[in-house]
């Protein structure tokens, strides 16, 4: 969980740089139907937090373009050059067995989501992820099925594997 200024740092570096048109299209939900829209100003590939900074990724060939502050809310910044962050299409459009953390998992009515863990408790192996993954966010019941890869990160022609119940 983030501290509260860190979660004001990553505030501000996503005012700073979130893509413009990608707000404009957002509707009331918050959730965006121009997927094909870069996240991020060009050039900007990701923002995090680590401890007491914020790391912006800058792609290559843009380290020089990017502007940035040195500070987000009195978290310093570093800047991290990347050839881009993508999917490993094997491991999350694949059923995998046993399941590591990190695939693709979903609700069945949910997109998809990324498991985080298996939790080993007294009597059964379970699975840690978010609620919005696991539980359609508060919609899901007991019994319903969690599949891997999550609906959407399913390759064409190929089949999710039912891992758990809700």
């Amino acid at each position: 969980m983030l501290t509260s200024q860190q979660a004001a740092a990553k505030e501000a570096a996503h005012n700073r740089f979130d893509n413009p048109a990608r707000i404009a299209a957002q509707d009331q939900d918050g959730l965006t139907d121009r997927d094909d829209l870069p996240r991020f100003t060009q050039g900007i590939e990701g923002i995090g937090i680590a401890d007491d900074s914020v790391r912006v990724y800058i792609l290559k060939g843009h380290e020089e373009a990017v502007e940035i502050p040195s500070e987000f809310e009195g978290l310093r910044t570093e800047r991290f050059s990347t050839a881009g962050f993508g999917i490993l299409a094997p491991a999350r459009q694949n059923a995998l067995s046993p399941v590591p953390g990190g695939v693709s998992i979903g609700h069945y009515k949910v997109s998809a989501g990324t498991l985080g863990c298996l939790v080993e408790t007294p009597g059964a192996l379970c699975i840690l992820s978010n609620n919005h993954v696991l539980a359609n966010t508060n919609a899901g019941v007991p019994g319903d099925d969690i599949l891997q890869p999550g609906p959407h990160d399913l390759a064409a022609g190929s089949s999710a594997r039912r891992i758990a119940p809700a």
